[in-house]
């Protein structure tokens, strides 16, 4: 997209996360919820991570390397992330006091990332005035 043919504009500058381990489900899994963000007006929450595989169908594949992903989340003040449901074993070699300071999502499909990474309708009233 441009503004008046001179600068290109992010449409959806909220779905950054703030770690590069957390890249927001592969490029699909940014898209889908740039996509989510301009059509319902609705910012993805600061406090939100995602990692994962998306599929054409929207299907979230497990990755490799969780425990570094979510350690990585800590420290950069997440506190709710998005991870694959195949990866659930993986948990289990995440540090305990890591777990205590995350509210880990398991999830197997890009429409649930999108239900619960988005502000609710009244941040977005509040973003957008």
């Amino acid at each position: 997209m441009r503004d008046s043919g001179t600068e290109p504009i992010d449409p959806a500058p909220s779905v950054i996360t703030r770690s590069p381990g957390l890249a927001s489900l592969a490029s699909a899994g940014a898209t889908s919820l740039s996509l989510a963000t301009t059509s319902t007006g609705r910012p993805v929450r600061s406090e939100v991570g995602m990692t994962g595989e998306v599929t054409l169908n929207g299907r979230v594949l497990p990755i490799g390397g969780l425990k570094q992903k979510l350690l990585a989340a800590q420290r950069n003040g997440l506190t709710e992330v998005f991870v694959p449901a195949r990866n659930e074993p993986d948990l289990d070699d995440v540090p305990t006091d890591v777990l205590d300071g995350l509210k880990v999502h398991l999830v197997g499909d890009v429409l649930d990332v999108v239900a619960g990474a988005l502000a609710d309708e009244a941040a977005a009233v509040t973003t957008a005035a």
